[in-house]
């Protein structure tokens, strides 16, 4: 995992007006939506906006541990405070935050109490996915690679799975585009709708001809990235209905624990969880001692567990909600 730090955010810079009015409430949720709605995981939040942003954006993209600073500590204290694990109230000011002796404590509380975690008071991937409640996505460059995988099976891409987006991958998007007319872009700041049109018609093309499924082309990736280029951690954490900027402010409400999930069964599906994020992009496999499943959503209240997975039983999975205490 790569442990560099985030650069530190400083407040008063020349683009601080600029980035004032990327916060207000109508242009972030608009800048949020791009981002985050479809496969394509730009890299969590530019360090220039994240400070400007709300707790609902999340900064950590590695693991955590005793000695570490930043503002992604922070947000793991913010979160171990809403549990009320970490018996301390954090200013609305403070930027950063220091990983020491009573946020492990904390941490390792918080992991005592998942049967299936190991207390070692470091935020790995697992502890990270359980605490906040959303995991482990496909970065650009994976995704960028897959593409290239299902091109070059195609016959037209002859490049290496670089996972970069240079003149090669271009020109064999605009080589499928001009030949069998799909409805794909040779530039790179469309790639989220290229994702789901390469994909489409590879499946498509799967049907008539023997094609590797696409669980084996994203092993083949794997194998030619370094392994940190291929995930970005987290999301948008789920609504919470309260502010917990302050911190130490008194009990949460019940629902801040999002009990109630969404879940869809892997059964004998290796592509099952690509197809879910066509629906719900932050959707992560968990393994499970009864079989490996989905997990779709997590929420607070029964009715918008039961909207989401009535939205994906319309769309032919076997999405169930499950109630976590």
């Amino acid at each position: 995992m790569n442990r560099s730090h985030l650069s530190r955010i400083h407040d008063r810079t020349p683009r601080s007006k600029f980035i004032s009015v990327l916060a207000t409430p109508f242009v972030m949720p608009l800048l949020a939506s791009w981002i985050w709605s479809g496969a394509i995981a730009l890299p969590l939040v530019l360090p220039q906006v994240a400070q400007a942003q709300s707790n609902s954006e999340l900064l950590i993209k590695r693991t955590l541990m005793l000695g570490d600073r930043g503002a992604d500590v922070l947000q793991l204290q913010r979160a171990l405070v809403e549990r009320r694990l970490l018996r301390v109230s954090i200013p609305s000011s403070q930027r950063e935050g220091y990983f020491g002796p009573t946020t492990e404590a904390a941490l390792r509380a918080f992991q005592s109490s998942e049967r299936d975690l190991v207390a070692d008071g470091v935020l790995g991937e697992k502890t990270f996915r359980r605490l906040f409640g959303v995991g482990a996505i496909p970065s650009k460059t994976f995704s960028i690679g897959v593409m290239q995988a299902q091109l070059a099976e195609l016959g037209y891409y002859r490049g290496g799975l670089d996972g970069q987006f240079g003149s090669a991958t271009s020109r064999s998007l605009q080589d499928l585009r001009d030949e069998v007319f799909v409805n794909v872009s040779p530039r790179e700041d469309r790639l989220e709708e290229t994702f789901a049109q390469v994909d489409s018609y590879y499946r498509e093309r799967r049907v008539s001809e023997n094609l590797p499924a696409r669980s084996i082309l994203e092993e083949r990736v794997r194998q030619r990235l370094p392994a940190e280029q291929l995930l970005s951690w987290g999301g948008r954490i789920p609504s919470r209905g309260y502010d917990t900027i302050g911190g130490g402010g008194g009990a949460p409400p019940r629902d801040a624990w999002s009990p109630y999930r969404v879940i869809v069964p892997v059964g004998k599906n290796p592509e099952l969880l690509w197809e879910v994020r066509r629906f719900a992009p932050d959707a992560f496999k968990q393994e499970s001692s009864r079989g490996d499943y989905v997990q779709a959503g997590a929420y607070g209240d029964r009715e918008t567990a039961d909207a989401r997975a009535n939205l994906l039983k319309d769309r032919g999975f076997d999405a169930r909600v499950f109630y976590r205490d």
